[in-house]
This record gives structure tokens, sequence and C-alpha cells, in this order.
């Protein structure tokens, strides 16, 4: 996100949403909401938020079904 958002500022070729994604989707959401929070990157932006918000459900939704499981 701070690489994103740097070069935006410079006007320069940016990372693709979809890289972003990719790496939220195996296992970075956490830094990159912080990320977005912290920097105010990609906040506004209704498509990503809702492709981010779904991975990090994911995530969320396996860390509590791995707890139940492991308290079984």
């Amino acid at each position: 996100m701070w690489r994103d958002k740097r070069l935006a500022q410079e006007r320069r070729t940016r990372i693709p949403e979809a890289q972003l994604h990719h790496l939220e989707a195996w296992g970075g959401w956490l830094g990159s909401g912080l990320a977005q929070v912290t920097l105010r990157h990609k906040t506004r932006k209704k498509i990503y938020q809702r492709v981010f918000r779904r991975s990090a459900s994911l995530w969320l939704i396996a860390w509590l079904v791995l707890g139940i499981l492991q308290a079984l």
C-alpha cells in the first residue's frame, strides 16, 4: 500500500489492483487494511473495498472455524 500510494503521488505507473488483492488473499489482508487506514489509500474506492472485504471476511471465517475445531 505504501509503495502504491507513493507511486500515485509521483504520478508513476501504479501496482495493479489484482496484484494487491492477490497479496491480501494470501494472508496480507490485515496489513493491507491497517495500511489503508493509516495511509488513507484506496479507502473510498468501492470496487476495491468490496474485494478487500470479501478476502478479509474469508480469512476471519477460516480463523473462527479453525478455532472452533481446535476447541473440540
